[in-house]
């Protein structure tokens, strides 16, 4: 009995037993809190406004083009690209797909925004798909601009086939219509296979419409989504030969 009313008074009304429940007091929020609460959610939307702002503002604004040269002609590749500031902007050369280090061959030069591949004489061993990597130390994205260059050596006959008049990179906002064309010299009949991302396009497909008038072809996409951002390339084919065209299909989803 005595232990049991040392365990009433232990316990008494103004101390809690070990399982009991603790009552929590609401208590509301002060004119501070509910400030932050304004404050966050607008401090994010900002944010988000600023980070597509930025993005909108990356871009190439002229593409690197393919081109057709003689044997010791000089070549120059150049794109213009545009970024937040001056100091936002880093660009890569590439010839198929791998990094061009600057040497005596292959000069590079930048005169504020508009990059410069240049090759004092270029000779047909230099015929490739040259690449410009356009990076945004800001945000880290990055874009890609592509193009074939076609070198004839001098002692031989005019390729057969032959690019009269390349496809070229386009811009288009995105449910934008894209059609790219070209003019072929040489041969007939001639075919072409277009090209998505290294990946051949399904010609069966319904998504675009593809257009073969013996020496004129075209690629055409009625709707453009994102997904059809990349890198292009059309191989023209006849029995002498083939001749590939790069270029590439910027999507602004802005």
């Amino acid at each position: 009995m005595l232990l049991k009313n040392l365990e009433k008074a232990k316990y008494s009304d103004t101390t809690l037993a070990p399982d009991a429940a603790v009552p929590v007091e609401e208590v509301a929020p002060t004119e501070v809190e509910k400030k932050i609460e304004k404050v966050e959610p607008k401090k994010k939307e900002e944010t988000q406004k600023q980070k597509q702002t930025d993005e909108s503002k990356f871009k190439f604004i002229k593409y690197i083009a393919s081109q057709n040269l003689m044997e010791c002609d000089s070549l120059t590749i150049d794109c213009t690209c545009q970024g937040r500031d001056d100091d936002d902007l880093e660009l890569i050369w590439l010839r198929n797909n791998k990094k061009i280090a600057k040497n005596r061959d292959f000069r590079h030069e930048c005169e504020q925004n508009t990059f410069k591949l240049i090759v004092t004489a270029a000779f047909p061993d230099d015929s490739d798909v040259f690449s410009a990597l356009l990076k945004s130390k800001l945000t880290n994205n990055e874009q890609f601009s592509s193009c074939s260059v076609i070198i004839q050596a001098r002692d031989k006959e005019p390729l057969d086939p032959s690019f009269v008049q390349f496809p070229q990179s386009i811009r288009l906002e995105k449910g934008g219509k894209a059609k790219f064309n070209c003019k072929i010299s040489g041969s007939t009949p001639m075919t072409a296979q277009w090209n998505f991302n290294g990946k051949p396009l399904d010609h069966e497909s319904n998504q675009f419409i593809l257009t073969n008038d013996e020496t004129e072809f075209s690629l055409e996409t009625l709707v453009v989504l994102a997904a059809d951002q990349g890198q292009y390339f059309v191989i023209i084919s006849n029995d002498k030969g083939q001749v590939t065209a790069a270029y590439s299909l910027h999507v602004d989803q802005s």
